[in-house]
């Protein structure tokens, strides 16, 4: 009950601030974004129209009844699933398709296919959307939309890219079932993705059994990742992450966006993890970054990881082959866009004596800057010996404002977050409070 609280206060604390890539995967929602509001947040002019943007999506709708139903297959390799075209409606004129539960408690997807994978959807020119239902990962993950982009795959699609490729959770469980259930073996991911937009509205995600990440994805179709008040209850290695690199993808244009709004992330890295832990992990997405009224519940060793190697809650970087934000480029320009957390809030710690990152921006390799801009607005930052670790970036490119305020730990504290210690900027002559403000 209480997370379900933090939740809705997270979600109401403040009033939405629109942006196009909300406009374009909020398709569905009932109210049109102002254009003026649109524009806000966007570093270049959108590449539609608002009128585009806005359109309701039209959706083939696949009714799913209370109870259990098994993997679903789209233009997907044999695995055992009952295989569906995407042709069966796009060839209609519909935009996609719309799997319809009858409520997360009552419908459920359930894992048959071979290959451990519940729903499992090739890249193609349309909209999968599941809503109002429970999805139970198989024992490999739970979801596969798309496939590696490598020059095999894009020969057999005929082209590198689906720009209308998306997925939509709404309304949605998504569940990693302990070992047991998969006769002693873990899955790996609970959402996975190539190169495809995510959109997810009121979704609850517990990956806390797998091995690695609640959300994975590798690029994007064309737009980006929409979240929208989604708990991240728990993860074996990182809460949501976003790799890019021209290993497995191409760069899917400029203007991309990686939006979160009222989330809550608790409970990631895990012993039985070896990929580290996180509760945001961005690495050369080659899109802008918006967190927003995002909440981080980190710290609380567990076996032999230690509370501030579970701390880590938003970490940046580009890559040495990461695509450039603007141009395309690889490994030159930025790994990232423009990055701002506005009103989040999150603890950790304790760090060990020579402090340990709870947010993070930074190059991992090569000679990328890690983003165009890393800004702290109205954030509460806690933990001792907790540090915001910025470097990579363009002069002037990190700035701190309005952090760490009375009325920011009294919401911490209302919260179940300790405030007794500030996380701090680090320079060559003292630790600096982000309470100070900090620009550079």
């Amino acid at each position: 009950m209480r997370r379900h609280l933090e939740r809705l206060l997270l979600s109401l604390a403040l009033a939405l601030c629109w942006t196009p890539l909300a406009a374009e995967l909020l398709a569905v929602q009932d109210t049109p974004v102002p254009e003026a509001a649109a524009a806000a947040l966007e570093p270049a002019p959108v590449d539609r129209s608002t009128a585009e943007a806005a359109r309701e999506l039209n959706l083939y709708t696949i009714p799913l009844a209370a109870g259990d139903h098994p993997s679903i297959n789209i233009d997907w390799f044999r695995n055992g699933a009952q295989e569906l075209r995407s042709t069966e409606w796009l060839s209609k004129g519909y935009d996609g398709v719309r799997f319809q539960g009858e409520g997360i408690e009552a419908t459920h997807l359930r894992c048959t296919s071979w290959d451990g994978i519940t729903v499992a959807v090739r890249q193609h020119e349309g909209v999968v959307e599941f809503r109002d239902l429970t999805i139970h990962a198989g024992y490999d993950r739970g979801t596969a939309f798309g496939e590696q982009n490598t020059p095999e795959a894009q020969a057999a699609r005929g082209r590198p890219l689906s720009p209308r490729f998306q997925a939509r959770l709404v309304n949605v469980r998504a569940v990693v079932e302990p070992p047991s259930a998969y006769g002693g073996k873990r899955p790996k991911w609970l959402v996975f993705g190539y190169q495809v937009d995510l959109f997810m509205s009121r979704v609850e995600l517990d990956a806390t059994e797998a091995v690695e990440h609640a959300v994975y994805l590798h690029g994007f179709a064309r737009r980006g990742a929409y979240l929208d008040r989604v708990d991240f209850q728990g993860s074996g290695a990182e809460g949501f992450k976003v790799r890019s690199d021209a290993t497995e993808t191409v760069w899917a244009g400029p203007n991309q966006w990686i939006i979160l709004r009222g989330c809550t992330f608790r409970d990631w890295f895990q012993p039985w993890s070896w990929r580290g832990g996180g509760g945001v992990v961005l690495q050369g997405t080659g899109a802008n970054v918006l967190l927003e009224r995002c909440a981080f519940y980190g710290g609380t060793s567990l076996g032999t990881v230690t509370a501030y190697q579970r701390s880590k809650a938003v970490m940046v970087s580009s890559e040495g082959e990461s695509w450039d934000a603007v141009t395309g480029a690889l490994g030159t320009g930025f790994g990232n866009g423009t990055v701002t957390l506005r009103e989040c809030a999150m603890v950790g710690g304790p760090g060990p004596d020579w402090y340990s990152s709870i947010a993070r921006c930074a190059r991992n390799g090569g000679s990328q800057l890690s983003a165009r801009s890393f800004r702290l607005e109205r954030c509460a930052v806690w933990g001792r010996r907790m540090n915001v670790q910025i470097s990579d970036l363009p002069a002037g490119g990190f700035e701190a404002v309005g952090c760490n305020t009375p009325e920011l730990r009294e919401w911490s504290e209302a919260h179940g977050m300790d405030t007794s210690a500030e996380a701090v900027f680090l320079t060559s002559q003292r630790a600096v409070p982000l309470s100070e403000g900090f620009r550079r």
